[in-house]
């Protein structure tokens, strides 16, 4: 009985085994993966703060105080989205490289299609948790009455 019940492909030693070896197999790959998004993150970061830097002092320096605030703060903003979409990118390409069979360069490529939906998922996830969803009042209830 018990050699049927390690057969089984839904037991949970299988399961164990089967998810130890598939990420033994992709570490190295999940690593570099990390690696890259940390240089490639870092480098976009500093090129972007540089440049918002550099025009925002300009215009003080031109004696425009009030077009330096707007510029200044506009170029945050898009700081936020380029940061948010490059760390989303990678954050995707690193569960497919967990998941599939594929090279980083192709999982990068093919991660830029499903990116978007990626981004719309946890936009509606972190809307739903922050409780801004006009019909998310009601799940509010459901922990409560149960």
């Amino acid at each position: 009985m018990s050699s049927l019940y390690i057969q089984d492909p839904w037991s949970i030693e299988v399961l164990i085994k089967n998810a130890f070896l598939r990420t033994k197999s992709r570490l190295l790959s999940y690593i570099l993966l990390q690696l890259l998004s940390s240089v490639v993150s870092s480098i976009v970061l500093v090129v972007m703060l540089a440049v918002g830097v550099l025009i925002v002092t300009g215009l003080i320096m031109a004696g425009q105080q009030i077009a330096a605030i707007i510029v200044g703060l506009l170029f945050f903003l898009f700081i936020v989205v380029v940061s948010v979409y490059v760390t989303s990118l990678f954050q995707f390409a690193s569960i497919k490289t967990v998941i599939t069979d594929e090279t980083i360069t192709d999982t990068l490529k093919s991660s830029w299609k499903l990116l978007y939906p990626y981004l719309m998922l946890t936009l509606w996830q972190e809307l739903f948790i922050l409780k801004l969803l006009p019909l998310d009042i009601f799940t509010f209830f459901i922990i409560p009455i149960i």
